[in-house]
């Protein structure tokens, strides 16, 4: 059966990068942003409509339940049923969000790699990428409520809401953690990442229980497809196809009294995560 490992975390932190070098092994299955979750989310809705619910109210609960398990199971695994790969990595920030169905569809626990970055380079990539596009169109996330975004500092402050996705990625990996699943989370911080890739990749290798593969971090080829213009921003999903240091640029772009309000280990709180506890 298919290994099937979600890979989480915030924008611009790296995600893209990582799936498209970790495609490099013919084991590994990677794709963009996937609607498995949200697919697999509704129709387990769908099992508790009232008219599907009104159906097995009699059958005995442990039948019921089981159906219910099996049949998400076979939905969440027949999404990849045309893949010949042993390994999937599903891209979907809302991973961390269903851990606990999740589980109990698939009968193991899930694991989850995170790609996560200095909160002011993250804002500050966005940025940069709203100015560019500012030349061209009006920012699809400012169209809405646009006094709000009128200046950089409220700019920042409506991308870190729950209803941005920096700030939806964020609070889902913030709950996880409440909730108890730090041993199933790997957080991937982009600093290391493009600093020392060859150790970031030993640590997922030995987290998702496979052998080591020799990547070439020097030539990492673009496998995976966006729709960029529905993300809102064109480019939002380049990489660099050598993987090199990355200096931070919040100051610069943000102000550095802006950027220095997006530093704190609150924000930050993957810095001085204590180590996971294998489960």
């Amino acid at each position: 059966m298919t290994k099937l490992i979600g890979l989480a975390g915030l924008p611009r932190s790296g995600g893209t990068l990582l799936a498209n070098l970790l495609a490099q092994n013919p084991r590994f299955h990677t794709a963009g942003t996937s609607g498995l979750l949200q697919a697999a989310e509704a129709a387990r809705e769908s099992l508790m409509t009232e008219q599907i619910f009104a159906a097995w109210r009699s059958a005995a609960p442990r039948a019921a339940d089981s159906a219910r398990r099996n049949m998400l199971r076979g939905a969440i695994h027949g999404w990849y049923d045309g893949v010949d790969k042993p390994v999937v990595f599903d891209k979907n920030p809302s991973w961390p969000l269903h851990i606990e169905w999740l589980e109990a569809a698939l009968g193991e626990p899930v694991k989850i790699i995170a790609t996560v970055r200095d909160v002011a380079d993250v804002l500050a990539s966005y940025e940069r990428l709203a100015r560019r596009q500012r030349a061209l169109d009006v920012p699809i996330e400012s169209r809405d409520e646009p006094g709000a975004w009128l200046t950089q500092s409220g700019r920042c402050a409506q991308r870190v809401l729950a209803t941005h996705p920096i700030g939806y990625a964020w609070a889902a990996l913030h709950d996880a953690l409440t909730r108890g699943y730090r041993a199933q989370i790997l957080f991937v911080r982009y600093e290391n990442l493009t600093v020392i890739p060859h150790h970031v990749l030993d640590q997922i290798y030995d987290f998702i229980d496979e052998e080591p593969f020799e990547h070439d971090v020097d030539q990492v080829v673009k496998v995976t497809r966006e729709d960029d213009h529905w993300h809102g921003y064109d480019g939002m999903h380049d990489i660099q196809t050598r993987i090199a240091p990355n200096p931070s640029y919040a100051a610069a772009t943000l102000g550095p009294d802006v950027a220095a309000d997006y530093t704190a280990p609150d924000l930050n709180f993957w810095i001085d995560l204590p180590p996971r506890n294998p489960a």
